[in-house]
C-alpha cells in the first residue's frame, strides 16, 4: 500500500501472473472482501473509566481550564458509530472488520442474492483504502444492508492485478 502500509490477501490468478512478479517490486492491485460473517454493529459506544485515554481527557480539560477538577471526568464515552477498521487474524487468512457502508447494491448469481457494499477500511498508521465487500443473502440471515449502516464481521480478502482488470465496471448503486 502507499506509504509503506501492507495487507495480506489471496490472489486467485497468481498462477497466471507468477512469472511477472519480482521480489521487492510494487504492483497495483484491486482488492475485494468476501464476507462470511456480516451483521449490524451492535456496540455503538465504549466507556473508558481507567487508563491512558481517561488521562488524556483529564489533561485536555486542564489545558482548557487550569482551575478545573480533572477527577470530575469519569468515565470517558467514545463513539464507535463511524469506526472503520480491518483487523487481520493472527493465525488465519481472514480478517475481522468494522466499517460504515458508503454504497450498497444488489445482484443475483444463479438465483442467489448477493449484496455489494462499498466501504472504507482503516489499517494501522492511519492508512485507509476503499473496498467492495460482497455478502450473500445466506450470510446476512435476513439483514438488508443500506448506506450509513455500521457493520461488523469477518471477511476474506482477494486481490487482482489492476492491469488484469480489462472488463468495464457497471454500477448498480444508482
Amino acid at each position: 500500500m502507499k506509504g509503506g502500509a501492507s495487507i495480506s490477501f489471496f490472489d486467485p490468478e497468481f498462477f497466471k501472473n507468477r512469472h511477472i512478479y519480482e521480489s521487492g517490486k510494487a504492483y497495483d492491485f484491486s482488492v475485494a472482501g468476501i464476507a462470511y460473517v456480516l451483521k449490524p454493529a451492535k456496540q455503538q459506544s465504549l466507556t473508558i473509566d481507567e487508563g491512558p485515554i481517561l488521562e488524556m481527557e483529564r489533561e485536555r480539560l486542564l489545558e482548557e481550564d487550569p482551575n478545573a477538577d480533572p477527577n470530575s471526568i469519569i468515565p470517558v464515552e467514545l463513539s464507535l458509530a463511524e469506526m472503520r477498521c480491518l483487523l487481520p487474524r493472527e493465525l488465519a487468512d481472514d480478517s475481522e472488520f468494522r466499517t460504515v457502508i458508503d454504497e450498497a447494491g444488489y445482484f443475483e448469481v444463479e438465483g442467489h442474492g448477493v449484496f455489494r457494499l462499498r466501504a472504507t477500511m482503516m489499517i494501522p498508521d492511519d492508512h485507509h483504502f476503499d473496498i467492495n465487500l460482497y455478502a450473500s443473502e445466506a450470510v446476512l440471515e435476513g439483514y438488508r444492508p443500506k448506506p450509513g449502516d455500521s457493520i461488523e464481521g469477518v471477511l476474506w480478502l482477494q486481490g487482482r492485478l489492476a492491469s488484469d482488470l480489462t472488463f468495464e465496471s457497471t454500477s448498480d448503486f444508482d
